[in-house]
Order: C-alpha cells, then structure tokens, then sequence
C-alpha cells in the first residue's frame, strides 16, 4: 500500500473535478493538442481541471510516493529516538545511548524514508550530548562532525544543548565550512530524467567529506536510496506507473489515483484518423470512438457521453486490430451509364410491338444495335418517357 508525502501532494494539481488526458504517441502536433483540449473544455464544462499529459504528471507524482510499510518504520523510528532523549533528561545515559544507537543503525535500511536525515542528525547530537556529559570530548567531537556533514550550515541552540557544547559545535562547523574548497559532489550514475536529492535537499552539489544520503527519483519508478560516500550507481528502475495510454483498469487508475481525476480521455492519432476513448475513475472504460482527424471534435463529445463497456471494458485504443476499417469512399456513376430503366420503359419493347401492329412495315430508321436477346432492336428513346 502506497501513501504519497507533503512533496508529492504539492506535485499534483489543486482540485477535485479532474480530467486528464493521456496520447498515445510522446510527440503530438500542437494544433491536433488544442482542438482536444478545447473540445474537452467545452464537453465538462466550467471549473472542471483540465490535466495534459496527465501520465506524464502522474509519473512525477509515484516518483515521490513512499511504502506505507516505510513511513511506519521511520515512525517507530522516531519513537525510538524521542525515548532516547526522554531517558538522558531523566539521567540513563547509558539508556540513551542503546536508544540512540538502534535508531543510527536502522535508518540504513530505509535511506529514502521522509524525514530520514533530519532524524540522523538529530541522534548524532544526543550522542554527542552524552559523550560530553561523561567527559568524552573527543568523542562528542566525532558525533558533532558527523550531525555537520549532512548540514554544515545548521546552527544549534542552547534550549537544547548545553552553551558550552553548543559553542564547541560552532568551532567545528567553522572549521567545516572553511574547508569548502575540498568540497566535491558524489560520483552517481543516473538518468537524464532522474531527479537527486541529497542530505534531504533537491539536486547535486558540493558537500564536505563523509557519507551521505542520496536518493533518486525516476518518473513512474520506485524511489531508491543509500549512504553514499564518494560514489554510488544506483539500482535499475522498478517502474510502478509506465508512459502512455493505460494498458487496463489498473494502470489507468494509478493515473486516477495519483492526480486526484474523475475521468482520463485517451487519445490517439493514427495516419488521418483518430480514435478517443474515456476511462471513468473508479468505474471502468466506456466505449472507443473512433473517426477522421476533421471531427475530431465529435469523438471528444462522443467518448464524454459513450456508454460504459461491459464490466469495466477494456482500452481498445492501442490495439490496431480493434480499430474498424475505415469507410469506402463513395463512388459517383459515370454519367453514360444509366440506372436500367424498367421493361415497360425500355424502347425495344415498343419497337417490337410496333412492328408487329404495321405488319412488319419497318416506319423507322434503324439507329443502331442493344443487348437484348433477338439481336437489333428499333432505339424508340426519342419518343417515350423517361
């Protein structure tokens, strides 16, 4: 089960009356993009939040969505720790310190957990408060360097530590921040589309010596992390939400789910046609539609009013198979080849019945030839009604 953080909330669009549209192809011609999105304005009507591209949005959303299982344990986590401070004011160092040290050595398994660093750095000062208090400078040195690796700018104040720990702390970060020329970013491996973020903050920089916490977010993947020291290649991608036209119910919901819509429009452009088709959250596809590029507009009201498919339906619009053939084009008959008339209109009928009233007499010219049977026939077309 997945949550999404404060981060991935801010991603998304503001509202509840969603609608999203997803292509099928990653390049789509600017004007054919407006037509749709007009006709889709117009189809549900004022005040409806209209989401282009809406697998691309999504993506970035899942690209920040954290395992339920995570956050519960950086929650015990965070107990753990509160306990630990909770045990040194109450005069168990000693206490405080297993505390504090199972909370420093579980956290590696969840790099990528909200709120991780903050935590960390938060352990490493109470350790440091202990090894003062028990006279072990040097130690309360090393804790100290550690909290500043991750925030060298951070300051601390007296309501928490003691003033004279807390001016050692301003020592050493001096130190720390006059040495910025040694500074250097971790080597990592990734993607162009990959966003880093480290020690809690977005994108690769500069930081002093030591490990840190990286993390990386690819569009659609499971977010992935670790302590890093001076480089890291991180894990192929575990897609969660693939690009393009949802391939069933599931994939389309996942869209659904993470910008908050009430309905998807599918959309894809195929030589001079185009095939539209709407899912409905939470319910199923409704019927294709499918037509010529020019009535574009007619599929984007059609597929809004389209009746659902049986249960659930399907998303036919990527199969080429589950497209109709397109229509015959009208043939107009060439003008010298009439509709045949009736029997009772056509001319050789009467030449022959004339013939036989004069006794054979032939009172016409011969004009030309036909194809009934019997060979020639008397062309009396001039003189009957058509």
């Amino acid at each position: 089960m997945l949550i999404s953080i404060a981060l991935a909330a801010a991603l998304a669009p503001v509202g509840t009356d969603g609608v999203g549209v997803v292509w099928s192809e990653a390049t789509v011609d600017p004007g054919t993009r407006q037509r749709v999105l007009t006709a889709l304005g117009a189809a549900t009507g004022a005040g409806a939040r209209l989401v282009d591209d809406a697998d691309v949005a999504a993506r970035r959303v899942v690209a920040y969505e954290v395992d339920l299982d995570v956050v519960e344990r950086q929650r015990v986590r965070l107990e753990g720790l509160e306990a630990a401070e909770t045990a040194y004011r109450a005069g168990d160092p000693a206490g405080a310190r297993a505390k504090a040290d199972a909370v420093l050595a579980d956290v590696r398994r969840d790099p990528q957990a909200p709120g991780l660093v903050a935590l960390v750095v938060r352990a490493h000062l109470l350790r440091a408060q202990i090894l003062w208090t028990e006279g072990d400078a040097v130690g309360a040195d090393v804790e100290l360097r550690a909290a500043l690796v991750f925030d060298p700018e951070a300051r601390v104040t007296t309501r928490r530590m003691p003033p004279d720990l807390v001016a050692r702390h301003e020592v050493l970060r001096a130190e720390l921040v006059d040495a910025r020329a040694q500074w250097a970013p971790p080597n990592l491996t990734v993607g162009d589309e990959a966003a880093i973020e480290l020690d809690g903050h977005a994108g690769a920089r500069a930081v002093p010596p030591g490990e840190h916490v990286v993390v990386i977010r690819r569009p659609g993947a499971v977010p992935v992390g670790a302590f890093v020291g001076q480089s890291w290649s991180p894990p192929p991608a575990e897609e969660r939400l693939p690009a393009g036209l949802p391939t069933d119910a599931a994939h389309a919901e996942r869209i659904c789910v993470a910008l908050d819509l009430r309905t998807v429009l599918l959309v894809r452009t195929r030589d001079d046609r185009v095939g539209v088709q709407q899912y409905r959250c939470g319910v199923g596809f409704a019927g294709p539609w499918y037509g010529s590029a020019s009535s574009l507009e007619d599929g984007v009201f059609t597929a809004d009013t389209a009746a659902l498919q049986r249960r659930g339906g399907v998303q036919s619009l990527s199969e080429d198979a589950f497209w109709p053939a397109p229509p015959e084009p009208a043939v107009a008959r060439p003008v010298d080849d009439p509709q045949p008339r009736p029997w009772w209109k056509r001319g050789w009928v009467w030449g022959l019945v004339g013939a036989v009233v004069v006794g054979g007499i032939v009172t016409g010219a011969v004009l030309g030839t036909r194809d009934p049977p019997g060979g020639y026939v008397v062309d009396s077309d001039s003189f009957l009604d058509r």
